[in-house]
């Protein structure tokens, strides 16, 4: 799952800055203020579980790729089980959060370059959190 993840994913920020408009840059912003609120206010693991489905599935509608956000939302609901377990994981919520602030920031800079490595680290920081809890809860032959 996260092995398509990160193909989709960092071609997903590429076409974005690409095609950045001032409404994506607008949405954007929102979508960071509402990251730095929920750091800042301490949201419960529901709400943040949200926070996270929006922010991807609006980087892949923002893409320009129908396809692909069709693809996202299909992934989105595979995702459902792993977030609610990750959400959990000490930490990774808030980690998850500076993690897509920083990924906005490099789009609205469109530093294409930087925002697609950030992603990048981001998937893969995600699914180090996940690998580590499973093998802590013994359900190491489970992919993610």
């Amino acid at each position: 799952l996260f092995s398509i993840r990160k193909i989709l994913e960092t071609e997903a920020i590429i076409w974005l800055v690409d095609n950045l408009t001032f409404q994506h840059q607008e949405e954007l912003k929102q979508l960071k203020a509402a990251h730095l609120q929920a750091l800042t206010n301490r949201i419960d693991f529901r709400e943040q579980a949200l926070l996270d489905q929006k922010f991807h599935l609006a980087l892949a509608r923002m893409s320009g790729n129908s396809v692909l956000l069709r693809i996202m939302i299909q992934l989105i609901d595979l995702l459902t089980e792993v977030r609610t377990k990750t959400i959990r994981i000490p930490g990774r919520a808030e980690q998850s959060l500076r993690e897509h602030v920083q990924i906005a920031n490099a789009i609205l800079d469109k530093e294409k370059d930087l925002a697609r490595e950030r992603m990048l680290y981001h998937l893969n920081s995600v699914e180090r959190s996940i690998k580590q809890q499973l093998a802590r809860d013994g359900e190491e032959n489970v992919e993610v």
